[in-house]
């Protein structure tokens, strides 16, 4: 997840692209609007934001949104030279069969959505307990959607962190991505019952697959998951996840 700029030179207007992933802004309605219809472009003059802050915000709602997995990890923000400030964000997206794919995606979050239980804790489980036992890590690595995880029932913490946010979505359970740009990895923090906890479904998931399943990494407080190895790790609400109450269970 480094940074990565190039900038090129057009009459009248730069180009900057960049290719990175940071935390949610004020822009989110905006981006997601554009973003669910395809659209090509999104105008940000009236935000008065820098090239680096119109950037970030856009791959904000890219990372907190596995719906939106059909958007490429990168932007091209176009930028007034007299000001230096950015005035629209140029979207690419992954593929043109946009709704095909989403209806594969939904289908399954559907599923996994609709696994009975009573009560939060239950269907945090439950998701958790689908999302290991039928998937497998992809040590390709070429699975990198949480749509590919889907089609190839293999995939990487993007796959994994996409699929389990987008089911806690479908139930309204609170949760965000927390990503670590130091480890290269991501997870996700969930609400149960007013309390934040980590939950890293791809550390979960023995290499090869199969039924087992460890809990090693699942409803953790902090300290717990800096112990196991994780670090330097942010979300957009910055919650701290401090309760221990499952830190033993395992």
């Amino acid at each position: 997840m480094k940074k990565t700029f190039l900038k090129t030179l057009l009459t009248g207007i730069g180009v900057l692209l960049m290719t990175t992933s940071v935390f949610a802004g004020p822009l989110e309605d905006k981006i997601v609007g554009t973003l669910i219809n395809a659209g090509s472009e999104i105008d940000v003059t009236s935000f008065n934001l820098t090239p680096q802050a119109a950037m970030d915000k856009y791959l904000d709602v890219v990372a907190q949104n596995p719906d939106l997995f059909y958007v490429k990890n990168h932007v091209e923000c176009k930028y007034d030279k007299s000001t230096g400030l950015c005035t629209a964000l140029v979207c690419s997206y992954n593929t043109s069969d946009i709704a095909g794919q989403k209806a594969v995606f939904d289908a399954e979050i559907n599923k996994i959505a609709a696994i009975p239980g009573q009560t939060t804790f239950d269907k945090v489980k439950a998701a958790h307990d689908y999302i290991v036992t039928n998937y497998e890590y992809d040590q390709s690595g070429t699975a990198i959607t949480p749509y590919e995880m889907v089609m190839s029932k293999k995939g990487v913490c993007t796959g994994y962190t996409g699929m389990f946010k987008a089911v806690m979505t479908k139930l309204g359970i609170p949760c965000e991505v927390a990503i670590s740009n130091d480890m290269q990895h991501e997870w996700c923090t969930v609400n149960v019952d007013g309390s934040w906890y980590n939950i890293d479904l791809t550390w979960d998931d023995p290499i090869g697959g199969g039924s087992n399943i460890t809990y090693a990494n699942f409803l953790k407080s902090d300290k717990i998951m800096g112990i196991s190895g994780h670090y330097n790790w942010t979300t957009p609400s910055k919650a701290m996840c401090a309760d221990t109450k499952y830190d033993t269970m395992g």
